[in-house]
């Protein structure tokens, strides 16, 4: 046999090397496609490292925030102010305690004097008191329905955190194992090469190929990091706190009927409630004005002393003075007169603070409508496309994969046909990746959108 028999033309070792690269893709994407519906929580990364940290799922998560987050500790301090104002709203006005004293010693300095003591009360009228209170009582119920709003909007955005978590870790996985792949691809190139089965320009391809690929780990590496450090913060942790979900993406729900959702979100939305609670708030406020334009009457009752010199002249015909002390009981009544100031502008303004509060109430239900409306659309439009994905993206491309494997055989395609393949192939694995992560934020923004849980 001639020397250059013993070599393989150029052609023959593209397709050795694409068979080669093709049974690595093959092993992949058996592994990978017979489980892609459903992505294990478990997996870690690949190329033999390991993920440590705290194990957690995402009900954990959830609880961990609602309990260490610092906004939302601080939200629900409003809840005793509120209560406190609807305490002091209660109270009645003090009583004023009045003493006086008089005293001639600077003056004629014949020993006159006198004193009082007494004690006054105002007393509000119109029912001051009663529309005071009802104002602070619809007041901490809107405090409430806030802080309750505030609290689901944690819980949502504590989810999206987490499973974008999910999401990181998987395509970070992603990364790795297309690494793994083609870091085996180019050491059997290498390999090749070197014996001379393979020309040097094959061994270049894979090596841009493991380029690229290593580009994307560090990138996912990148957004990893950051998607666990979102996390921590909204759980009140130090960003660098390691943790590993072990929550998965859910099944598509079974929904309820459009209106049952909406008739729910309209009765039970916080939002709703704060704002129906501020116009019933706002209500009080405007029959409390116009009770202010009354004024409040004051009594008070006292005792007064009064000590007096009276001049006269004794049996001996010679002056003298007598001492006479006089005592009372006074009593007294104050009421304003409203002659200039009859609380106008407050009646006023509380008017129109009671106007812009129905409005705000009808624009939140508008909102609501709009929310329910719109994630309900986003719902069913991504659950079509997890189900065009598992039912016919992934089938059809390990089809494609069998096809241009067996091409490879017969000779038929060449080694960048090969590399487009296995692009193909796990771009479409991280689409449907970005899918699930899509549907389950879907289904985060329809629970908060209708103020229930549907799972």
């Amino acid at each position: 046999m001639r020397p250059r028999d013993k070599r393989l033309s150029a052609d023959d070792a593209l397709r050795s090397s694409a068979r080669i690269l093709l049974c690595l893709i093959f092993v992949a994407t058996t592994a990978s496609t017979q489980s892609a519906p459903i992505l294990s929580a478990q997996s870690g990364p690949t190329s033999g490292q390991t993920l440590s940290g705290e194990r957690l799922s995402v009900e954990q998560a959830v609880r961990a925030a609602l309990a260490q987050n610092l906004a939302f500790r601080a939200e629900l301090e409003r809840i005793p102010v509120a209560e406190g104002q609807l305490r002091q709203a209660g109270l009645i006005p003090n009583p004023f305690l009045t003493s006086t004293g008089a005293t001639d010693r600077f003056y004629a300095n014949e020993g006159e004097s006198g004193w009082s003591v007494g004690i006054q009360q105002e007393l509000e009228t119109a029912g001051k008191r009663h529309y005071r209170s009802l104002t602070a009582r619809r007041d901490l119920d809107r405090v409430r329905h806030e802080t309750e709003s505030t609290q689901r909007d944690l819980i949502a955005r504590t989810q999206k955190a987490y499973f974008t978590l999910v999401f990181a870790e998987r395509d970070l996985n992603l990364a790795r194992e297309t690494s793994a792949i083609l870091r085996r691809f180019v050491d059997l190139n290498a390999e090749r090469v070197k014996v001379g089965e393979a020309p040097g320009v094959e061994l270049n391809l894979s090596k841009i190929e493991l380029a690229r690929s290593q580009r994307n780990e560090q990138e996912f590496e990148r957004r990893y990091r950051g998607a666990m450090a979102s996390l921590n913060l909204l759980m009140g942790r130090p960003p660098a706190v390691s943790v590993i979900a072990t929550s998965d993406f859910a099944a598509p729900l079974s929904l309820p009927p459009d209106d049952e959702l909406l008739d729910y979100g309209l009765q039970h939305r916080a939002e709703v409630l704060a704002a129906d609670s501020n116009v019933e708030a706002r209500t009080n406020a405007v029959r409390l004005a116009r009770a202010l334009r009354f004024p409040n009457l004051t009594l008070g009752a006292g005792y007064q002393q009064q000590n007096s010199i009276i001049g006269g002249s004794s049996a001996a015909g010679q002056a003298s003075q007598i001492l006479r002390r006089n005592e009372q009981l006074a009593f007294q009544a104050t009421l304003p007169l409203t002659l200039f100031n009859r609380n106008q502008g407050n009646v006023a303004s509380a008017d129109y603070e009671r106007r812009a509060a129905e409005e705000t109430a009808r624009y939140a239900r508008n909102v609501v409508e709009n929310e329910i409306s719109i994630a309900l659309a986003n719902y069913r439009s991504r659950v079509l496309t997890r189900t065009l994905y598992e039912e016919s993206v992934l089938p059809q491309l390990q089809r494609n994969v069998d096809a241009i494997q067996e091409s490879y055989r017969l000779g038929n395609e060449n080694i960048f046909a090969v590399i487009q393949v296995q692009r193909t192939f796990f771009d479409a694995r991280h689409e449907y990746i970005q899918t699930l992560l899509d549907l389950e934020l879907d289904r985060i923004d329809l629970e908060k959108a209708t103020g229930r849980p549907l799972r």
